[in-house]
């Protein structure tokens, strides 16, 4: 299993090119707009952004076509699912060739039985801490219980939650 870095939130030119010349594998930005990291309505990706760092947009039981105009216009790599979505939603997505990653809240009654159904229609799932609101909480479930995962789709978890300011 190879480590993948993924950092997310991001929606500050100068903090995106920043984290940008470090390299992850992965950057997020979040397109819902209830969110503190909302990227806004006049957000663009700088035309230098590497093309090594997959892009990823962040939503929230948006609408599928939504999700496919804003892949268009950002070149977004990836759509991550925070909310409700149906399997049959990550579906239309793969069809569009947008890839998908599938969250799932996590909490000590969690059942990783419950992601089966997604995997044909993700290409990772992302495991976050089961809290009353979407997104990040700040908050770490315990990393053990990930020991009962044993599936083939690769999987993200959230272990620290940074907010970058210029």
């Amino acid at each position: 299993m190879s480590l993948k870095l993924k950092v997310c939130g991001m929606r500050e030119m100068v903090n995106i090119l920043g984290v940008a010349l470090q390299q992850p594998d992965y950057m997020g930005f979040i397109f819902y707009e209830k969110s503190k990291r909302f990227v806004g309505s006049n957000f663009f990706i700088p035309t230098n952004f590497p093309s090594t760092v997959r892009r990823v947009g962040v939503f929230v039981n948006e609408k599928v076509d939504t999700i496919l105009n804003l892949a268009f216009k950002h070149k977004l790599d990836f759509a991550q699912l925070h909310g409700n979505e149906s399997i049959e939603y990550c579906k239309a997505l793969k069809e569009n060739k947008i890839g998908v990653i599938k969250v799932f809240l996590v909490d000590n009654d969690f059942d990783f039985d419950s992601t089966k159904p997604f995997q044909p229609y993700s290409d990772y799932f992302l495991f976050d801490t089961k809290s009353a609101g979407y997104g990040g909480s700040g908050k770490t479930f315990d990393w053990n219980l990930l020991k009962k995962y044993d599936q083939q789709i690769p999987f993200f978890s959230k272990r620290w939650a940074f907010t970058l300011q210029h």
